[in-house]
């Protein structure tokens, strides 16, 4: 209950409520902590569905959270069903007038879709759909959130269990971290299809199926990253029929990007680069350009080398067999992450969602985990600065604390006394 409790504060805080940084870091600390709490003994597979479903689900009632992306899906969407292309032209052609247009940050009113032709398609169909009702529209962005969960929660033990990770322990990593509550239910984001589409699409190609390759090619043309995934299995596929593998690979990864650039334009590929016109202080590669602006293109030309540098290493030790596929595709995510131009609390579910069905114990596992617990908290979900957000986290980490050292000193008060002292009875 301690979870439910953490998100219903974050909810009051999302409908406008109480709404200050204290109180919302606060309920985010909250759900971080009952996301700990169980130490080394991690939940049946039930109790993990139970779970996400009773701290999620008051999520799915709340505007959208700590982004506003959805809104630019739903713009996008408008773009293109009205004829207009979404690759050439941003959500301010829809006029200032109509609701989608102010509800866009500024920052990307003048901006083109960055996402692949699949997705473009999704978010005309959500228009057609939704006729423009704001909330419908938002409704149906995170069904298609939830049906890239619903992958994950699929896909992700059957991963753990083939390379000899413990289903459990990857079910729990993956899908009830806070990053998956507060990004894929409360925020609605696309990357959630892309994970889920990625998951599956692996599992599938090492389970032999035929469906496994296609799935991971439209993964890539929702969001190109993807891409990284496709790398992985066709290295699967190579190793079984070299020549039949190639082929299937690149064909597959051909004829599906063009049948839905066709469908969806294909401007898409000429607009990859739209989201790094706003500088990431969260991404390594743009450290350099803080300090000196003409320095931002030398950063994202090393971290795009390193980066490749990284998938082409993984990938080669992968085709000699000493990591497994699930491994490879986490470790690729995450130099792809850490290379690139720009980086988002989210796009670590990326990399983290195959890491928990690769990863079973030790120290790589308990980084992993670190790593969620700290991105949790890095956006507060009222914006403000100064005092008020320094005193917000300043509770909100005490909060943490507090709660740590009270499960602890319950224990400690109900662990049963194993002897009587130093000496042992005879």
């Amino acid at each position: 209950m301690l979870g439910l409790a953490g998100t219903l504060l974050v909810v009051l805080v999302a409908h406008g409520v109480l709404a200050t940084p204290a109180v919302g870091l606060t309920g985010m600390a909250v759900v971080v902590a009952a996301w700990l709490l169980p130490g080394g003994q991690r939940p049946s597979r039930r109790r993990t569905l139970w779970t996400l479903a009773l701290w999620g689900t008051p999520l799915l009632f709340v505007p959208p959270f700590l982004s506003g992306d959805i809104y630019s899906y739903l713009a996008q969407g408008e773009l293109a069903r009205r004829g207009l292309d979404p690759y050439t032209t941003g959500p301010a052609v829809l006029g200032q007038d109509n609701p989608l247009t102010s509800l866009v940050s500024p920052l990307w009113q003048q901006t083109p879709s960055p996402y692949g032709p699949v997705f473009t398609l999704l978010e005309r169909l959500i228009a057609s759909v939704s006729g423009g009702n704001v909330h419908i529209g938002v409704t149906l962005c995170r069904l298609l959130a939830l049906g890239g969960i619903a992958l994950i929660v699929w896909a992700v033990p059957r991963l753990a269990v083939r390379v000899g990770v413990s289903a459990e322990n990857a079910l729990w990593l993956a899908v009830l971290n806070p990053l998956v509550l507060w990004h894929f239910i409360g925020g609605g984001h696309n990357d959630a299809l892309m994970v889920g589409l990625v998951v599956a699409g692996l599992e599938l190609v090492l389970a032999g199926s035929a469906w496994g390759m296609p799935l991971l090619c439209v993964a890539a043309n929702v969001k190109v990253t993807a891409v990284v995934a496709v790398a992985v299995a066709g290295v699967e596929l190579v190793k079984r029929r070299p020549v039949v593998g190639a082929v299937t690979t690149l064909g597959m990864l051909a004829a599906i990007t063009a049948l839905a650039s066709w469908a969806g334009g294909f401007g898409w590929v000429r607009t990859l680069a739209t989201s790094n016109s706003v500088p990431s202080w969260l991404a390594p590669t743009n450290w350099p350009g803080f300090v000196d602006a003409s320095l931002f293109g030398v950063g994202k030309a090393i971290g795009a080398a390193l980066a490749l540098t990284a998938v082409a290493m993984l990938l080669w030790r992968q085709w000699h067999g000493r990591l497994s596929p699930p491994l490879v595709l986490g470790w690729g995510m995450a130099a792809v992450i850490a290379g690139g131009p720009v980086v988002q609390p989210w796009y670590l579910l990326w990399a983290i969602v195959p890491l928990a069905s690769a990863i079973n114990a030790g120290r790589a596992r308990a980084i992993l985990i670190g790593v969620v617990a700290v991105f949790a908290l890095v956006l507060p979900p009222v914006r403000d600065t100064g005092g008020n957000l320094a005193l917000g986290y300043l509770i909100a980490i005490s909060a943490l604390v507090v709660i740590f050292f009270f499960k602890k000193w319950t224990k400690l008060r109900t662990a049963p006394l194993s002897g009587c002292g130093p000496y042992r009875a005879h």
